[in-house]
């Protein structure tokens, strides 16, 4: 069967299950922070933890993968200081390292570091299956964002190296690095198939990071909401919704 297009795929938690990595390395830098301030609940505190972390990504850009004592700083300026979330934030955005007098905020984030960085998330259920399945009639691009070291070990202990055509990391995703994978796979698509892709589709779970970037340059969306601030609709309106990667199978 000929390829009739490209699928554009991202892959934290629309192919892997890295929120649940980054909730127990949230988890395990709450804990660590109990130790010097008994008042903290690692159950109550986790949703303003994610907050601040929200609003850090924010300040950096979309950047997921940023210092993270800037989280534990945020989050203690917050507890102890009465700064609001935002204020918190901002506040902590802007330190130093060397502002930290606190050798337990150090301490914290590199707890949450070591399992970000030797944890590698799950395939989801099926993910293969759909992507073989996909591949007869598609040409796979991998569209990951994060830094390149960690993201191709993810790629590499899953073999997704040898289902995806085409591999595009980008430190964070807006039009210009869209525009770029898109191309990439248009010239590759061109040289192989000696045609031109009749369809471009762009996969993935949030819809600032993945739907509104990919609308920009004229891509055809699929949503899948990923649990992680996924968006909401009407903000990005992709062309198809779903909630599992088994139903791209009908769209596609």
């Amino acid at each position: 069967m000929d390829k009739i297009g490209i699928a554009i795929f991202d892959m934290d938690d629309t192919l892997v299950d890295k929120e649940s990595v980054f909730v127990e390395a949230q988890k395990a830098m709450l804990q660590t922070l109990t130790r010097y301030d008994s008042r903290i609940d690692p159950q109550k505190d986790f949703k303003t933890l994610r907050e601040i972390d929200h609003e850090l990504v924010r300040l950096h850009k979309g950047k997921h993968m940023y210092e993270y004592w800037k989280l534990a700083s945020g989050l203690w300026m917050h507890l102890h200081e009465g700064k609001d979330k935002k204020k918190a934030a901002t506040l902590s955005f802007k330190q130093t390292k060397n502002d930290i007098k606190l050798s337990f905020i150090i301490e914290a984030a590199k707890k949450h570091d070591d399992i970000l960085e030797n944890k590698i998330p799950n395939l989801f259920e099926n993910a293969k299956s759909v992507l073989r399945e996909l591949k007869k009639r598609y040409m796979l691009v991998l569209f990951p964002s994060g830094e390149k070291i960690s993201q191709m070990k993810v790629i590499k202990y899953h073999g997704l190296d040898k289902v995806f055509d085409v591999i595009f990391i980008c430190e964070r995703k807006n039009v210009d690095t869209f525009l770029k994978a898109k191309k990439l796979g248009e010239n590759v698509f061109s040289e192989k198939f000696e045609a031109w892709p009749k369809r471009i589709v762009a996969i993935g779970d949030r819809i600032s990071q993945d739907i509104i970037p990919a609308k920009r340059i004229g891509l055809e969306t699929v949503w899948i909401p990923g649990p992680y601030y996924p968006g909401r609709r009407e903000q990005g309106r992709p062309e198809h919704e779903v909630s599992s990667l088994s139903e791209l199978l009908k769209i596609l």
